[in-house]
């Protein structure tokens, strides 16, 4: 009794870990978890799939705390207990794998991938039965609440990575390991493109179903992570069908209207919305809300998500005024549910931020990301990945006041932390160097520019390996400077190249395509080619009117640019 007394009191220091650390109190937790750690290793006297789940407890914490190599080792420890004890194909292994897959990704250490070797001898009379007294064996993130990670037999899905919105600005790094949440918001800002995932999944399906061939709740796991695998790699419509897959598994065996059908409606959205079909994802995200509402009478975290993620379109579609409404409403919610000074609260301010940047009201802007800066500083209290956001959002906001060596001076501050934290082969990283050559074009500094501009490219480029509307814009920014010097030929060359990327990433109505011909069309009105301008200037019209509203200044603008070719002429 006094044995069991001490394992429990482990558990106990567990749970207060968790609880520390949906508080941000990430050294606290880290305590806590390494307490209940040594407890089990003196219990255990050898390996133990509990001693591994603290293992992955800590991994997790560090990886909050942005210490991503001092995670992985013990990620990678827990991993060897989980393939020496478990079976093939269980869940914790699958966990643990993707986990290591995201930090080795993040890395670009492809080759420190697992072998595709057969699994070792595994010794199943050492696992564990299901704690009661545990809220859960192996940590979930912030998003989770108490009620949900005690639902030990609710279906158990792969963590991933959260995204950042449609403008530049950054959000939390949850996910949530059991609620099949795909990417966050707008996804191909500091997201890694899986490749390996997939290698796993496909495998570890397979043992599945065998086992199982009936379990409409493997098709949910492993049609979730096929599908955000795929999504973090900009493959949205390969990532729909699998997510539609996961959706027609829930239907059977869950109502409709349950909760978890609610989550995969927000990945389906994400999916639409960054393939441009903003309606049909609005339409989505929609009823995931009303779900999260019948659920959720009073607010919940969730419904927050899910206002955002509608923000996100109507602020593309150029519905200012609601999507800030939406943002609004997320932040108000978040106010009650979280601290004032929650990570979560954060995210609320720079989406709020994004919105008063469009309209142009740069104080009121930078007011919310300095904001935001001051709770991530607060809450990490070291260099972290989202303090560097803020900084470069803080930095895009000085930028547009023409504030311009003030604001080369966050970029490069971010640009420093991003280097410390090793994530310079990231899509930050790239984010980064693209603002400094934004900020150096803008001083006619265009050879400099355009060096930023490429190394930018470069980056992208080495991570989407299969393309991706990033490079395009990339390349738009090459394109721009080459213009500003008259390099005409080679600006047309970089402004091609980016119009096909997007129309193999876009459908042909997009307003990305519709950018890209109004580039071109620039480029050939410079030539003195008018009459080759303007019909690349009437294709972007067609798009911009069937875009946005009536009214909308981008279609003002493209009708003053057919206008000046017919003076021209």
């Amino acid at each position: 009794k006094k044995q069991e007394r001490t394992i429990h009191f482990a558990h106990v220091l567990n749970n207060i870990g968790i609880i520390s650390s949906d508080q941000n109190k990430f050294d606290e937790a880290l305590g806590y978890y390494q307490q209940a750690l040594k407890i089990k290793q003196d219990f255990y006297q050898g390996d133990h799939v509990d001693i591994a789940r603290s293992l992955t407890n800590i991994g997790i914490t560090l990886g909050d705390q942005g210490k991503r190599d001092e995670s992985l080792g013990f990620h990678q420890r827990a991993l060897k207990i989980y393939e020496k004890l478990l079976p093939a194909g269980h869940i914790d292994i699958i966990s643990s794998r993707s986990i290591i897959t995201e930090i080795l990704t993040h890395h670009e250490k492809y080759a420190e991938q697992f072998p595709r070797s057969p699994s070792p001898q595994r010794t199943n009379h050492h696992i564990p039965p299901t704690e009661p007294f545990d809220i859960t064996s192996s940590r979930s993130s912030r998003s989770d609440t108490l009620e949900e990670r005690r639902k030990e037999n609710e279906p158990f899905h792969f963590p991933q990575r959260a995204s950042t919105s449609t403008q530049t600005i950054p959000s939390s790094e949850q996910h949530d390991v059991r609620s099949g949440r795909g990417p966050t918001g707008e996804p191909v800002r500091d997201h890694e493109a899986y490749e390996e995932p997939i290698l796993f999944h496909h495998p570890v399906s397979e043992t599945q179903h065998r086992a199982d061939p009936s379990s409409h709740i493997d098709t949910i796991d492993y049609s979730n992570a096929q599908a955000d695998a795929l999504y973090n790699k900009g493959k949205y419509e390969e990532a729909l069908e699998h997510y539609a897959q996961a959706l027609q598994a829930h239907e059977k065996i869950y109502p409709h209207d349950h909760l978890n059908a609610a989550k995969i409606f927000d990945n389906i959205g994400k999916s639409f919305k960054n393939q441009g079909m903003y309606n049909q994802a609005l339409m989505y995200h929609e009823r995931a809300l009303q779900v999260q509402y019948r659920f959720h009478p009073c607010d919940h975290i969730d419904s927050a998500e899910t206002l955002d993620n509608i923000g996100h379109i109507l602020s593309v579609q150029g519905h200012y005024h609601e999507a800030l409404d939406r943002y609004y409403q997320a932040h108000t919610i978040r106010g009650k549910l979280c601290s004032a000074e929650d990570i979560c609260v954060s995210v609320s301010l720079d989406n709020i931020a994004s919105i008063r940047r469009i309209e142009g009201n740069y104080d009121g802007a930078l007011c919310c990301f300095q904001q935001a800066l001051e709770i991530r500083q607060k809450i990490y209290r070291q260099d972290h990945i989202d303090i560097a956001k803020s900084f470069n959002n803080i930095g895009s906001i000085l930028a547009n006041q023409g504030k311009y060596d003030a604001a080369f001076d966050y970029h490069q501050k971010a640009l420093q932390m991003q280097e410390k934290l090793c994530v310079v082969e990231s899509v930050s990283f790239a984010e980064t160097w693209n603002n400094m050559g934004h900020i150096l074009s803008k001083q006619g500094k265009y050879d400099k520019a355009r060096e930023n501009y490429q190394r930018s490219c470069e980056i992208l480029m080495n991570y989407y390996s299969s393309g991706h509307v990033c490079i395009a814009q990339s390349l738009d920014n090459i394109g721009n400077t080459l213009q500003s010097q008259r390099q005409y030929d080679k600006a047309l060359e970089n402004y091609q190249r980016a119009y096909e990327i997007r129309n193999k990433c876009y459908p042909p109505n997009h307003c990305d395509v519709a950018e890209s011909l109004t580039n071109i069309g620039n480029t050939l009105s410079d030539q003195e080619k008018y009459h080759e301008a303007e019909n690349y200037y009437k294709q972007a019209l067609i798009i911009y009117e069937s875009f946005y509203p009536p009214g909308h200044e981008t279609i003002a603008t493209c009708l003053n640019c057919i206008g000046n070719i017919r003076f021209s002429q």
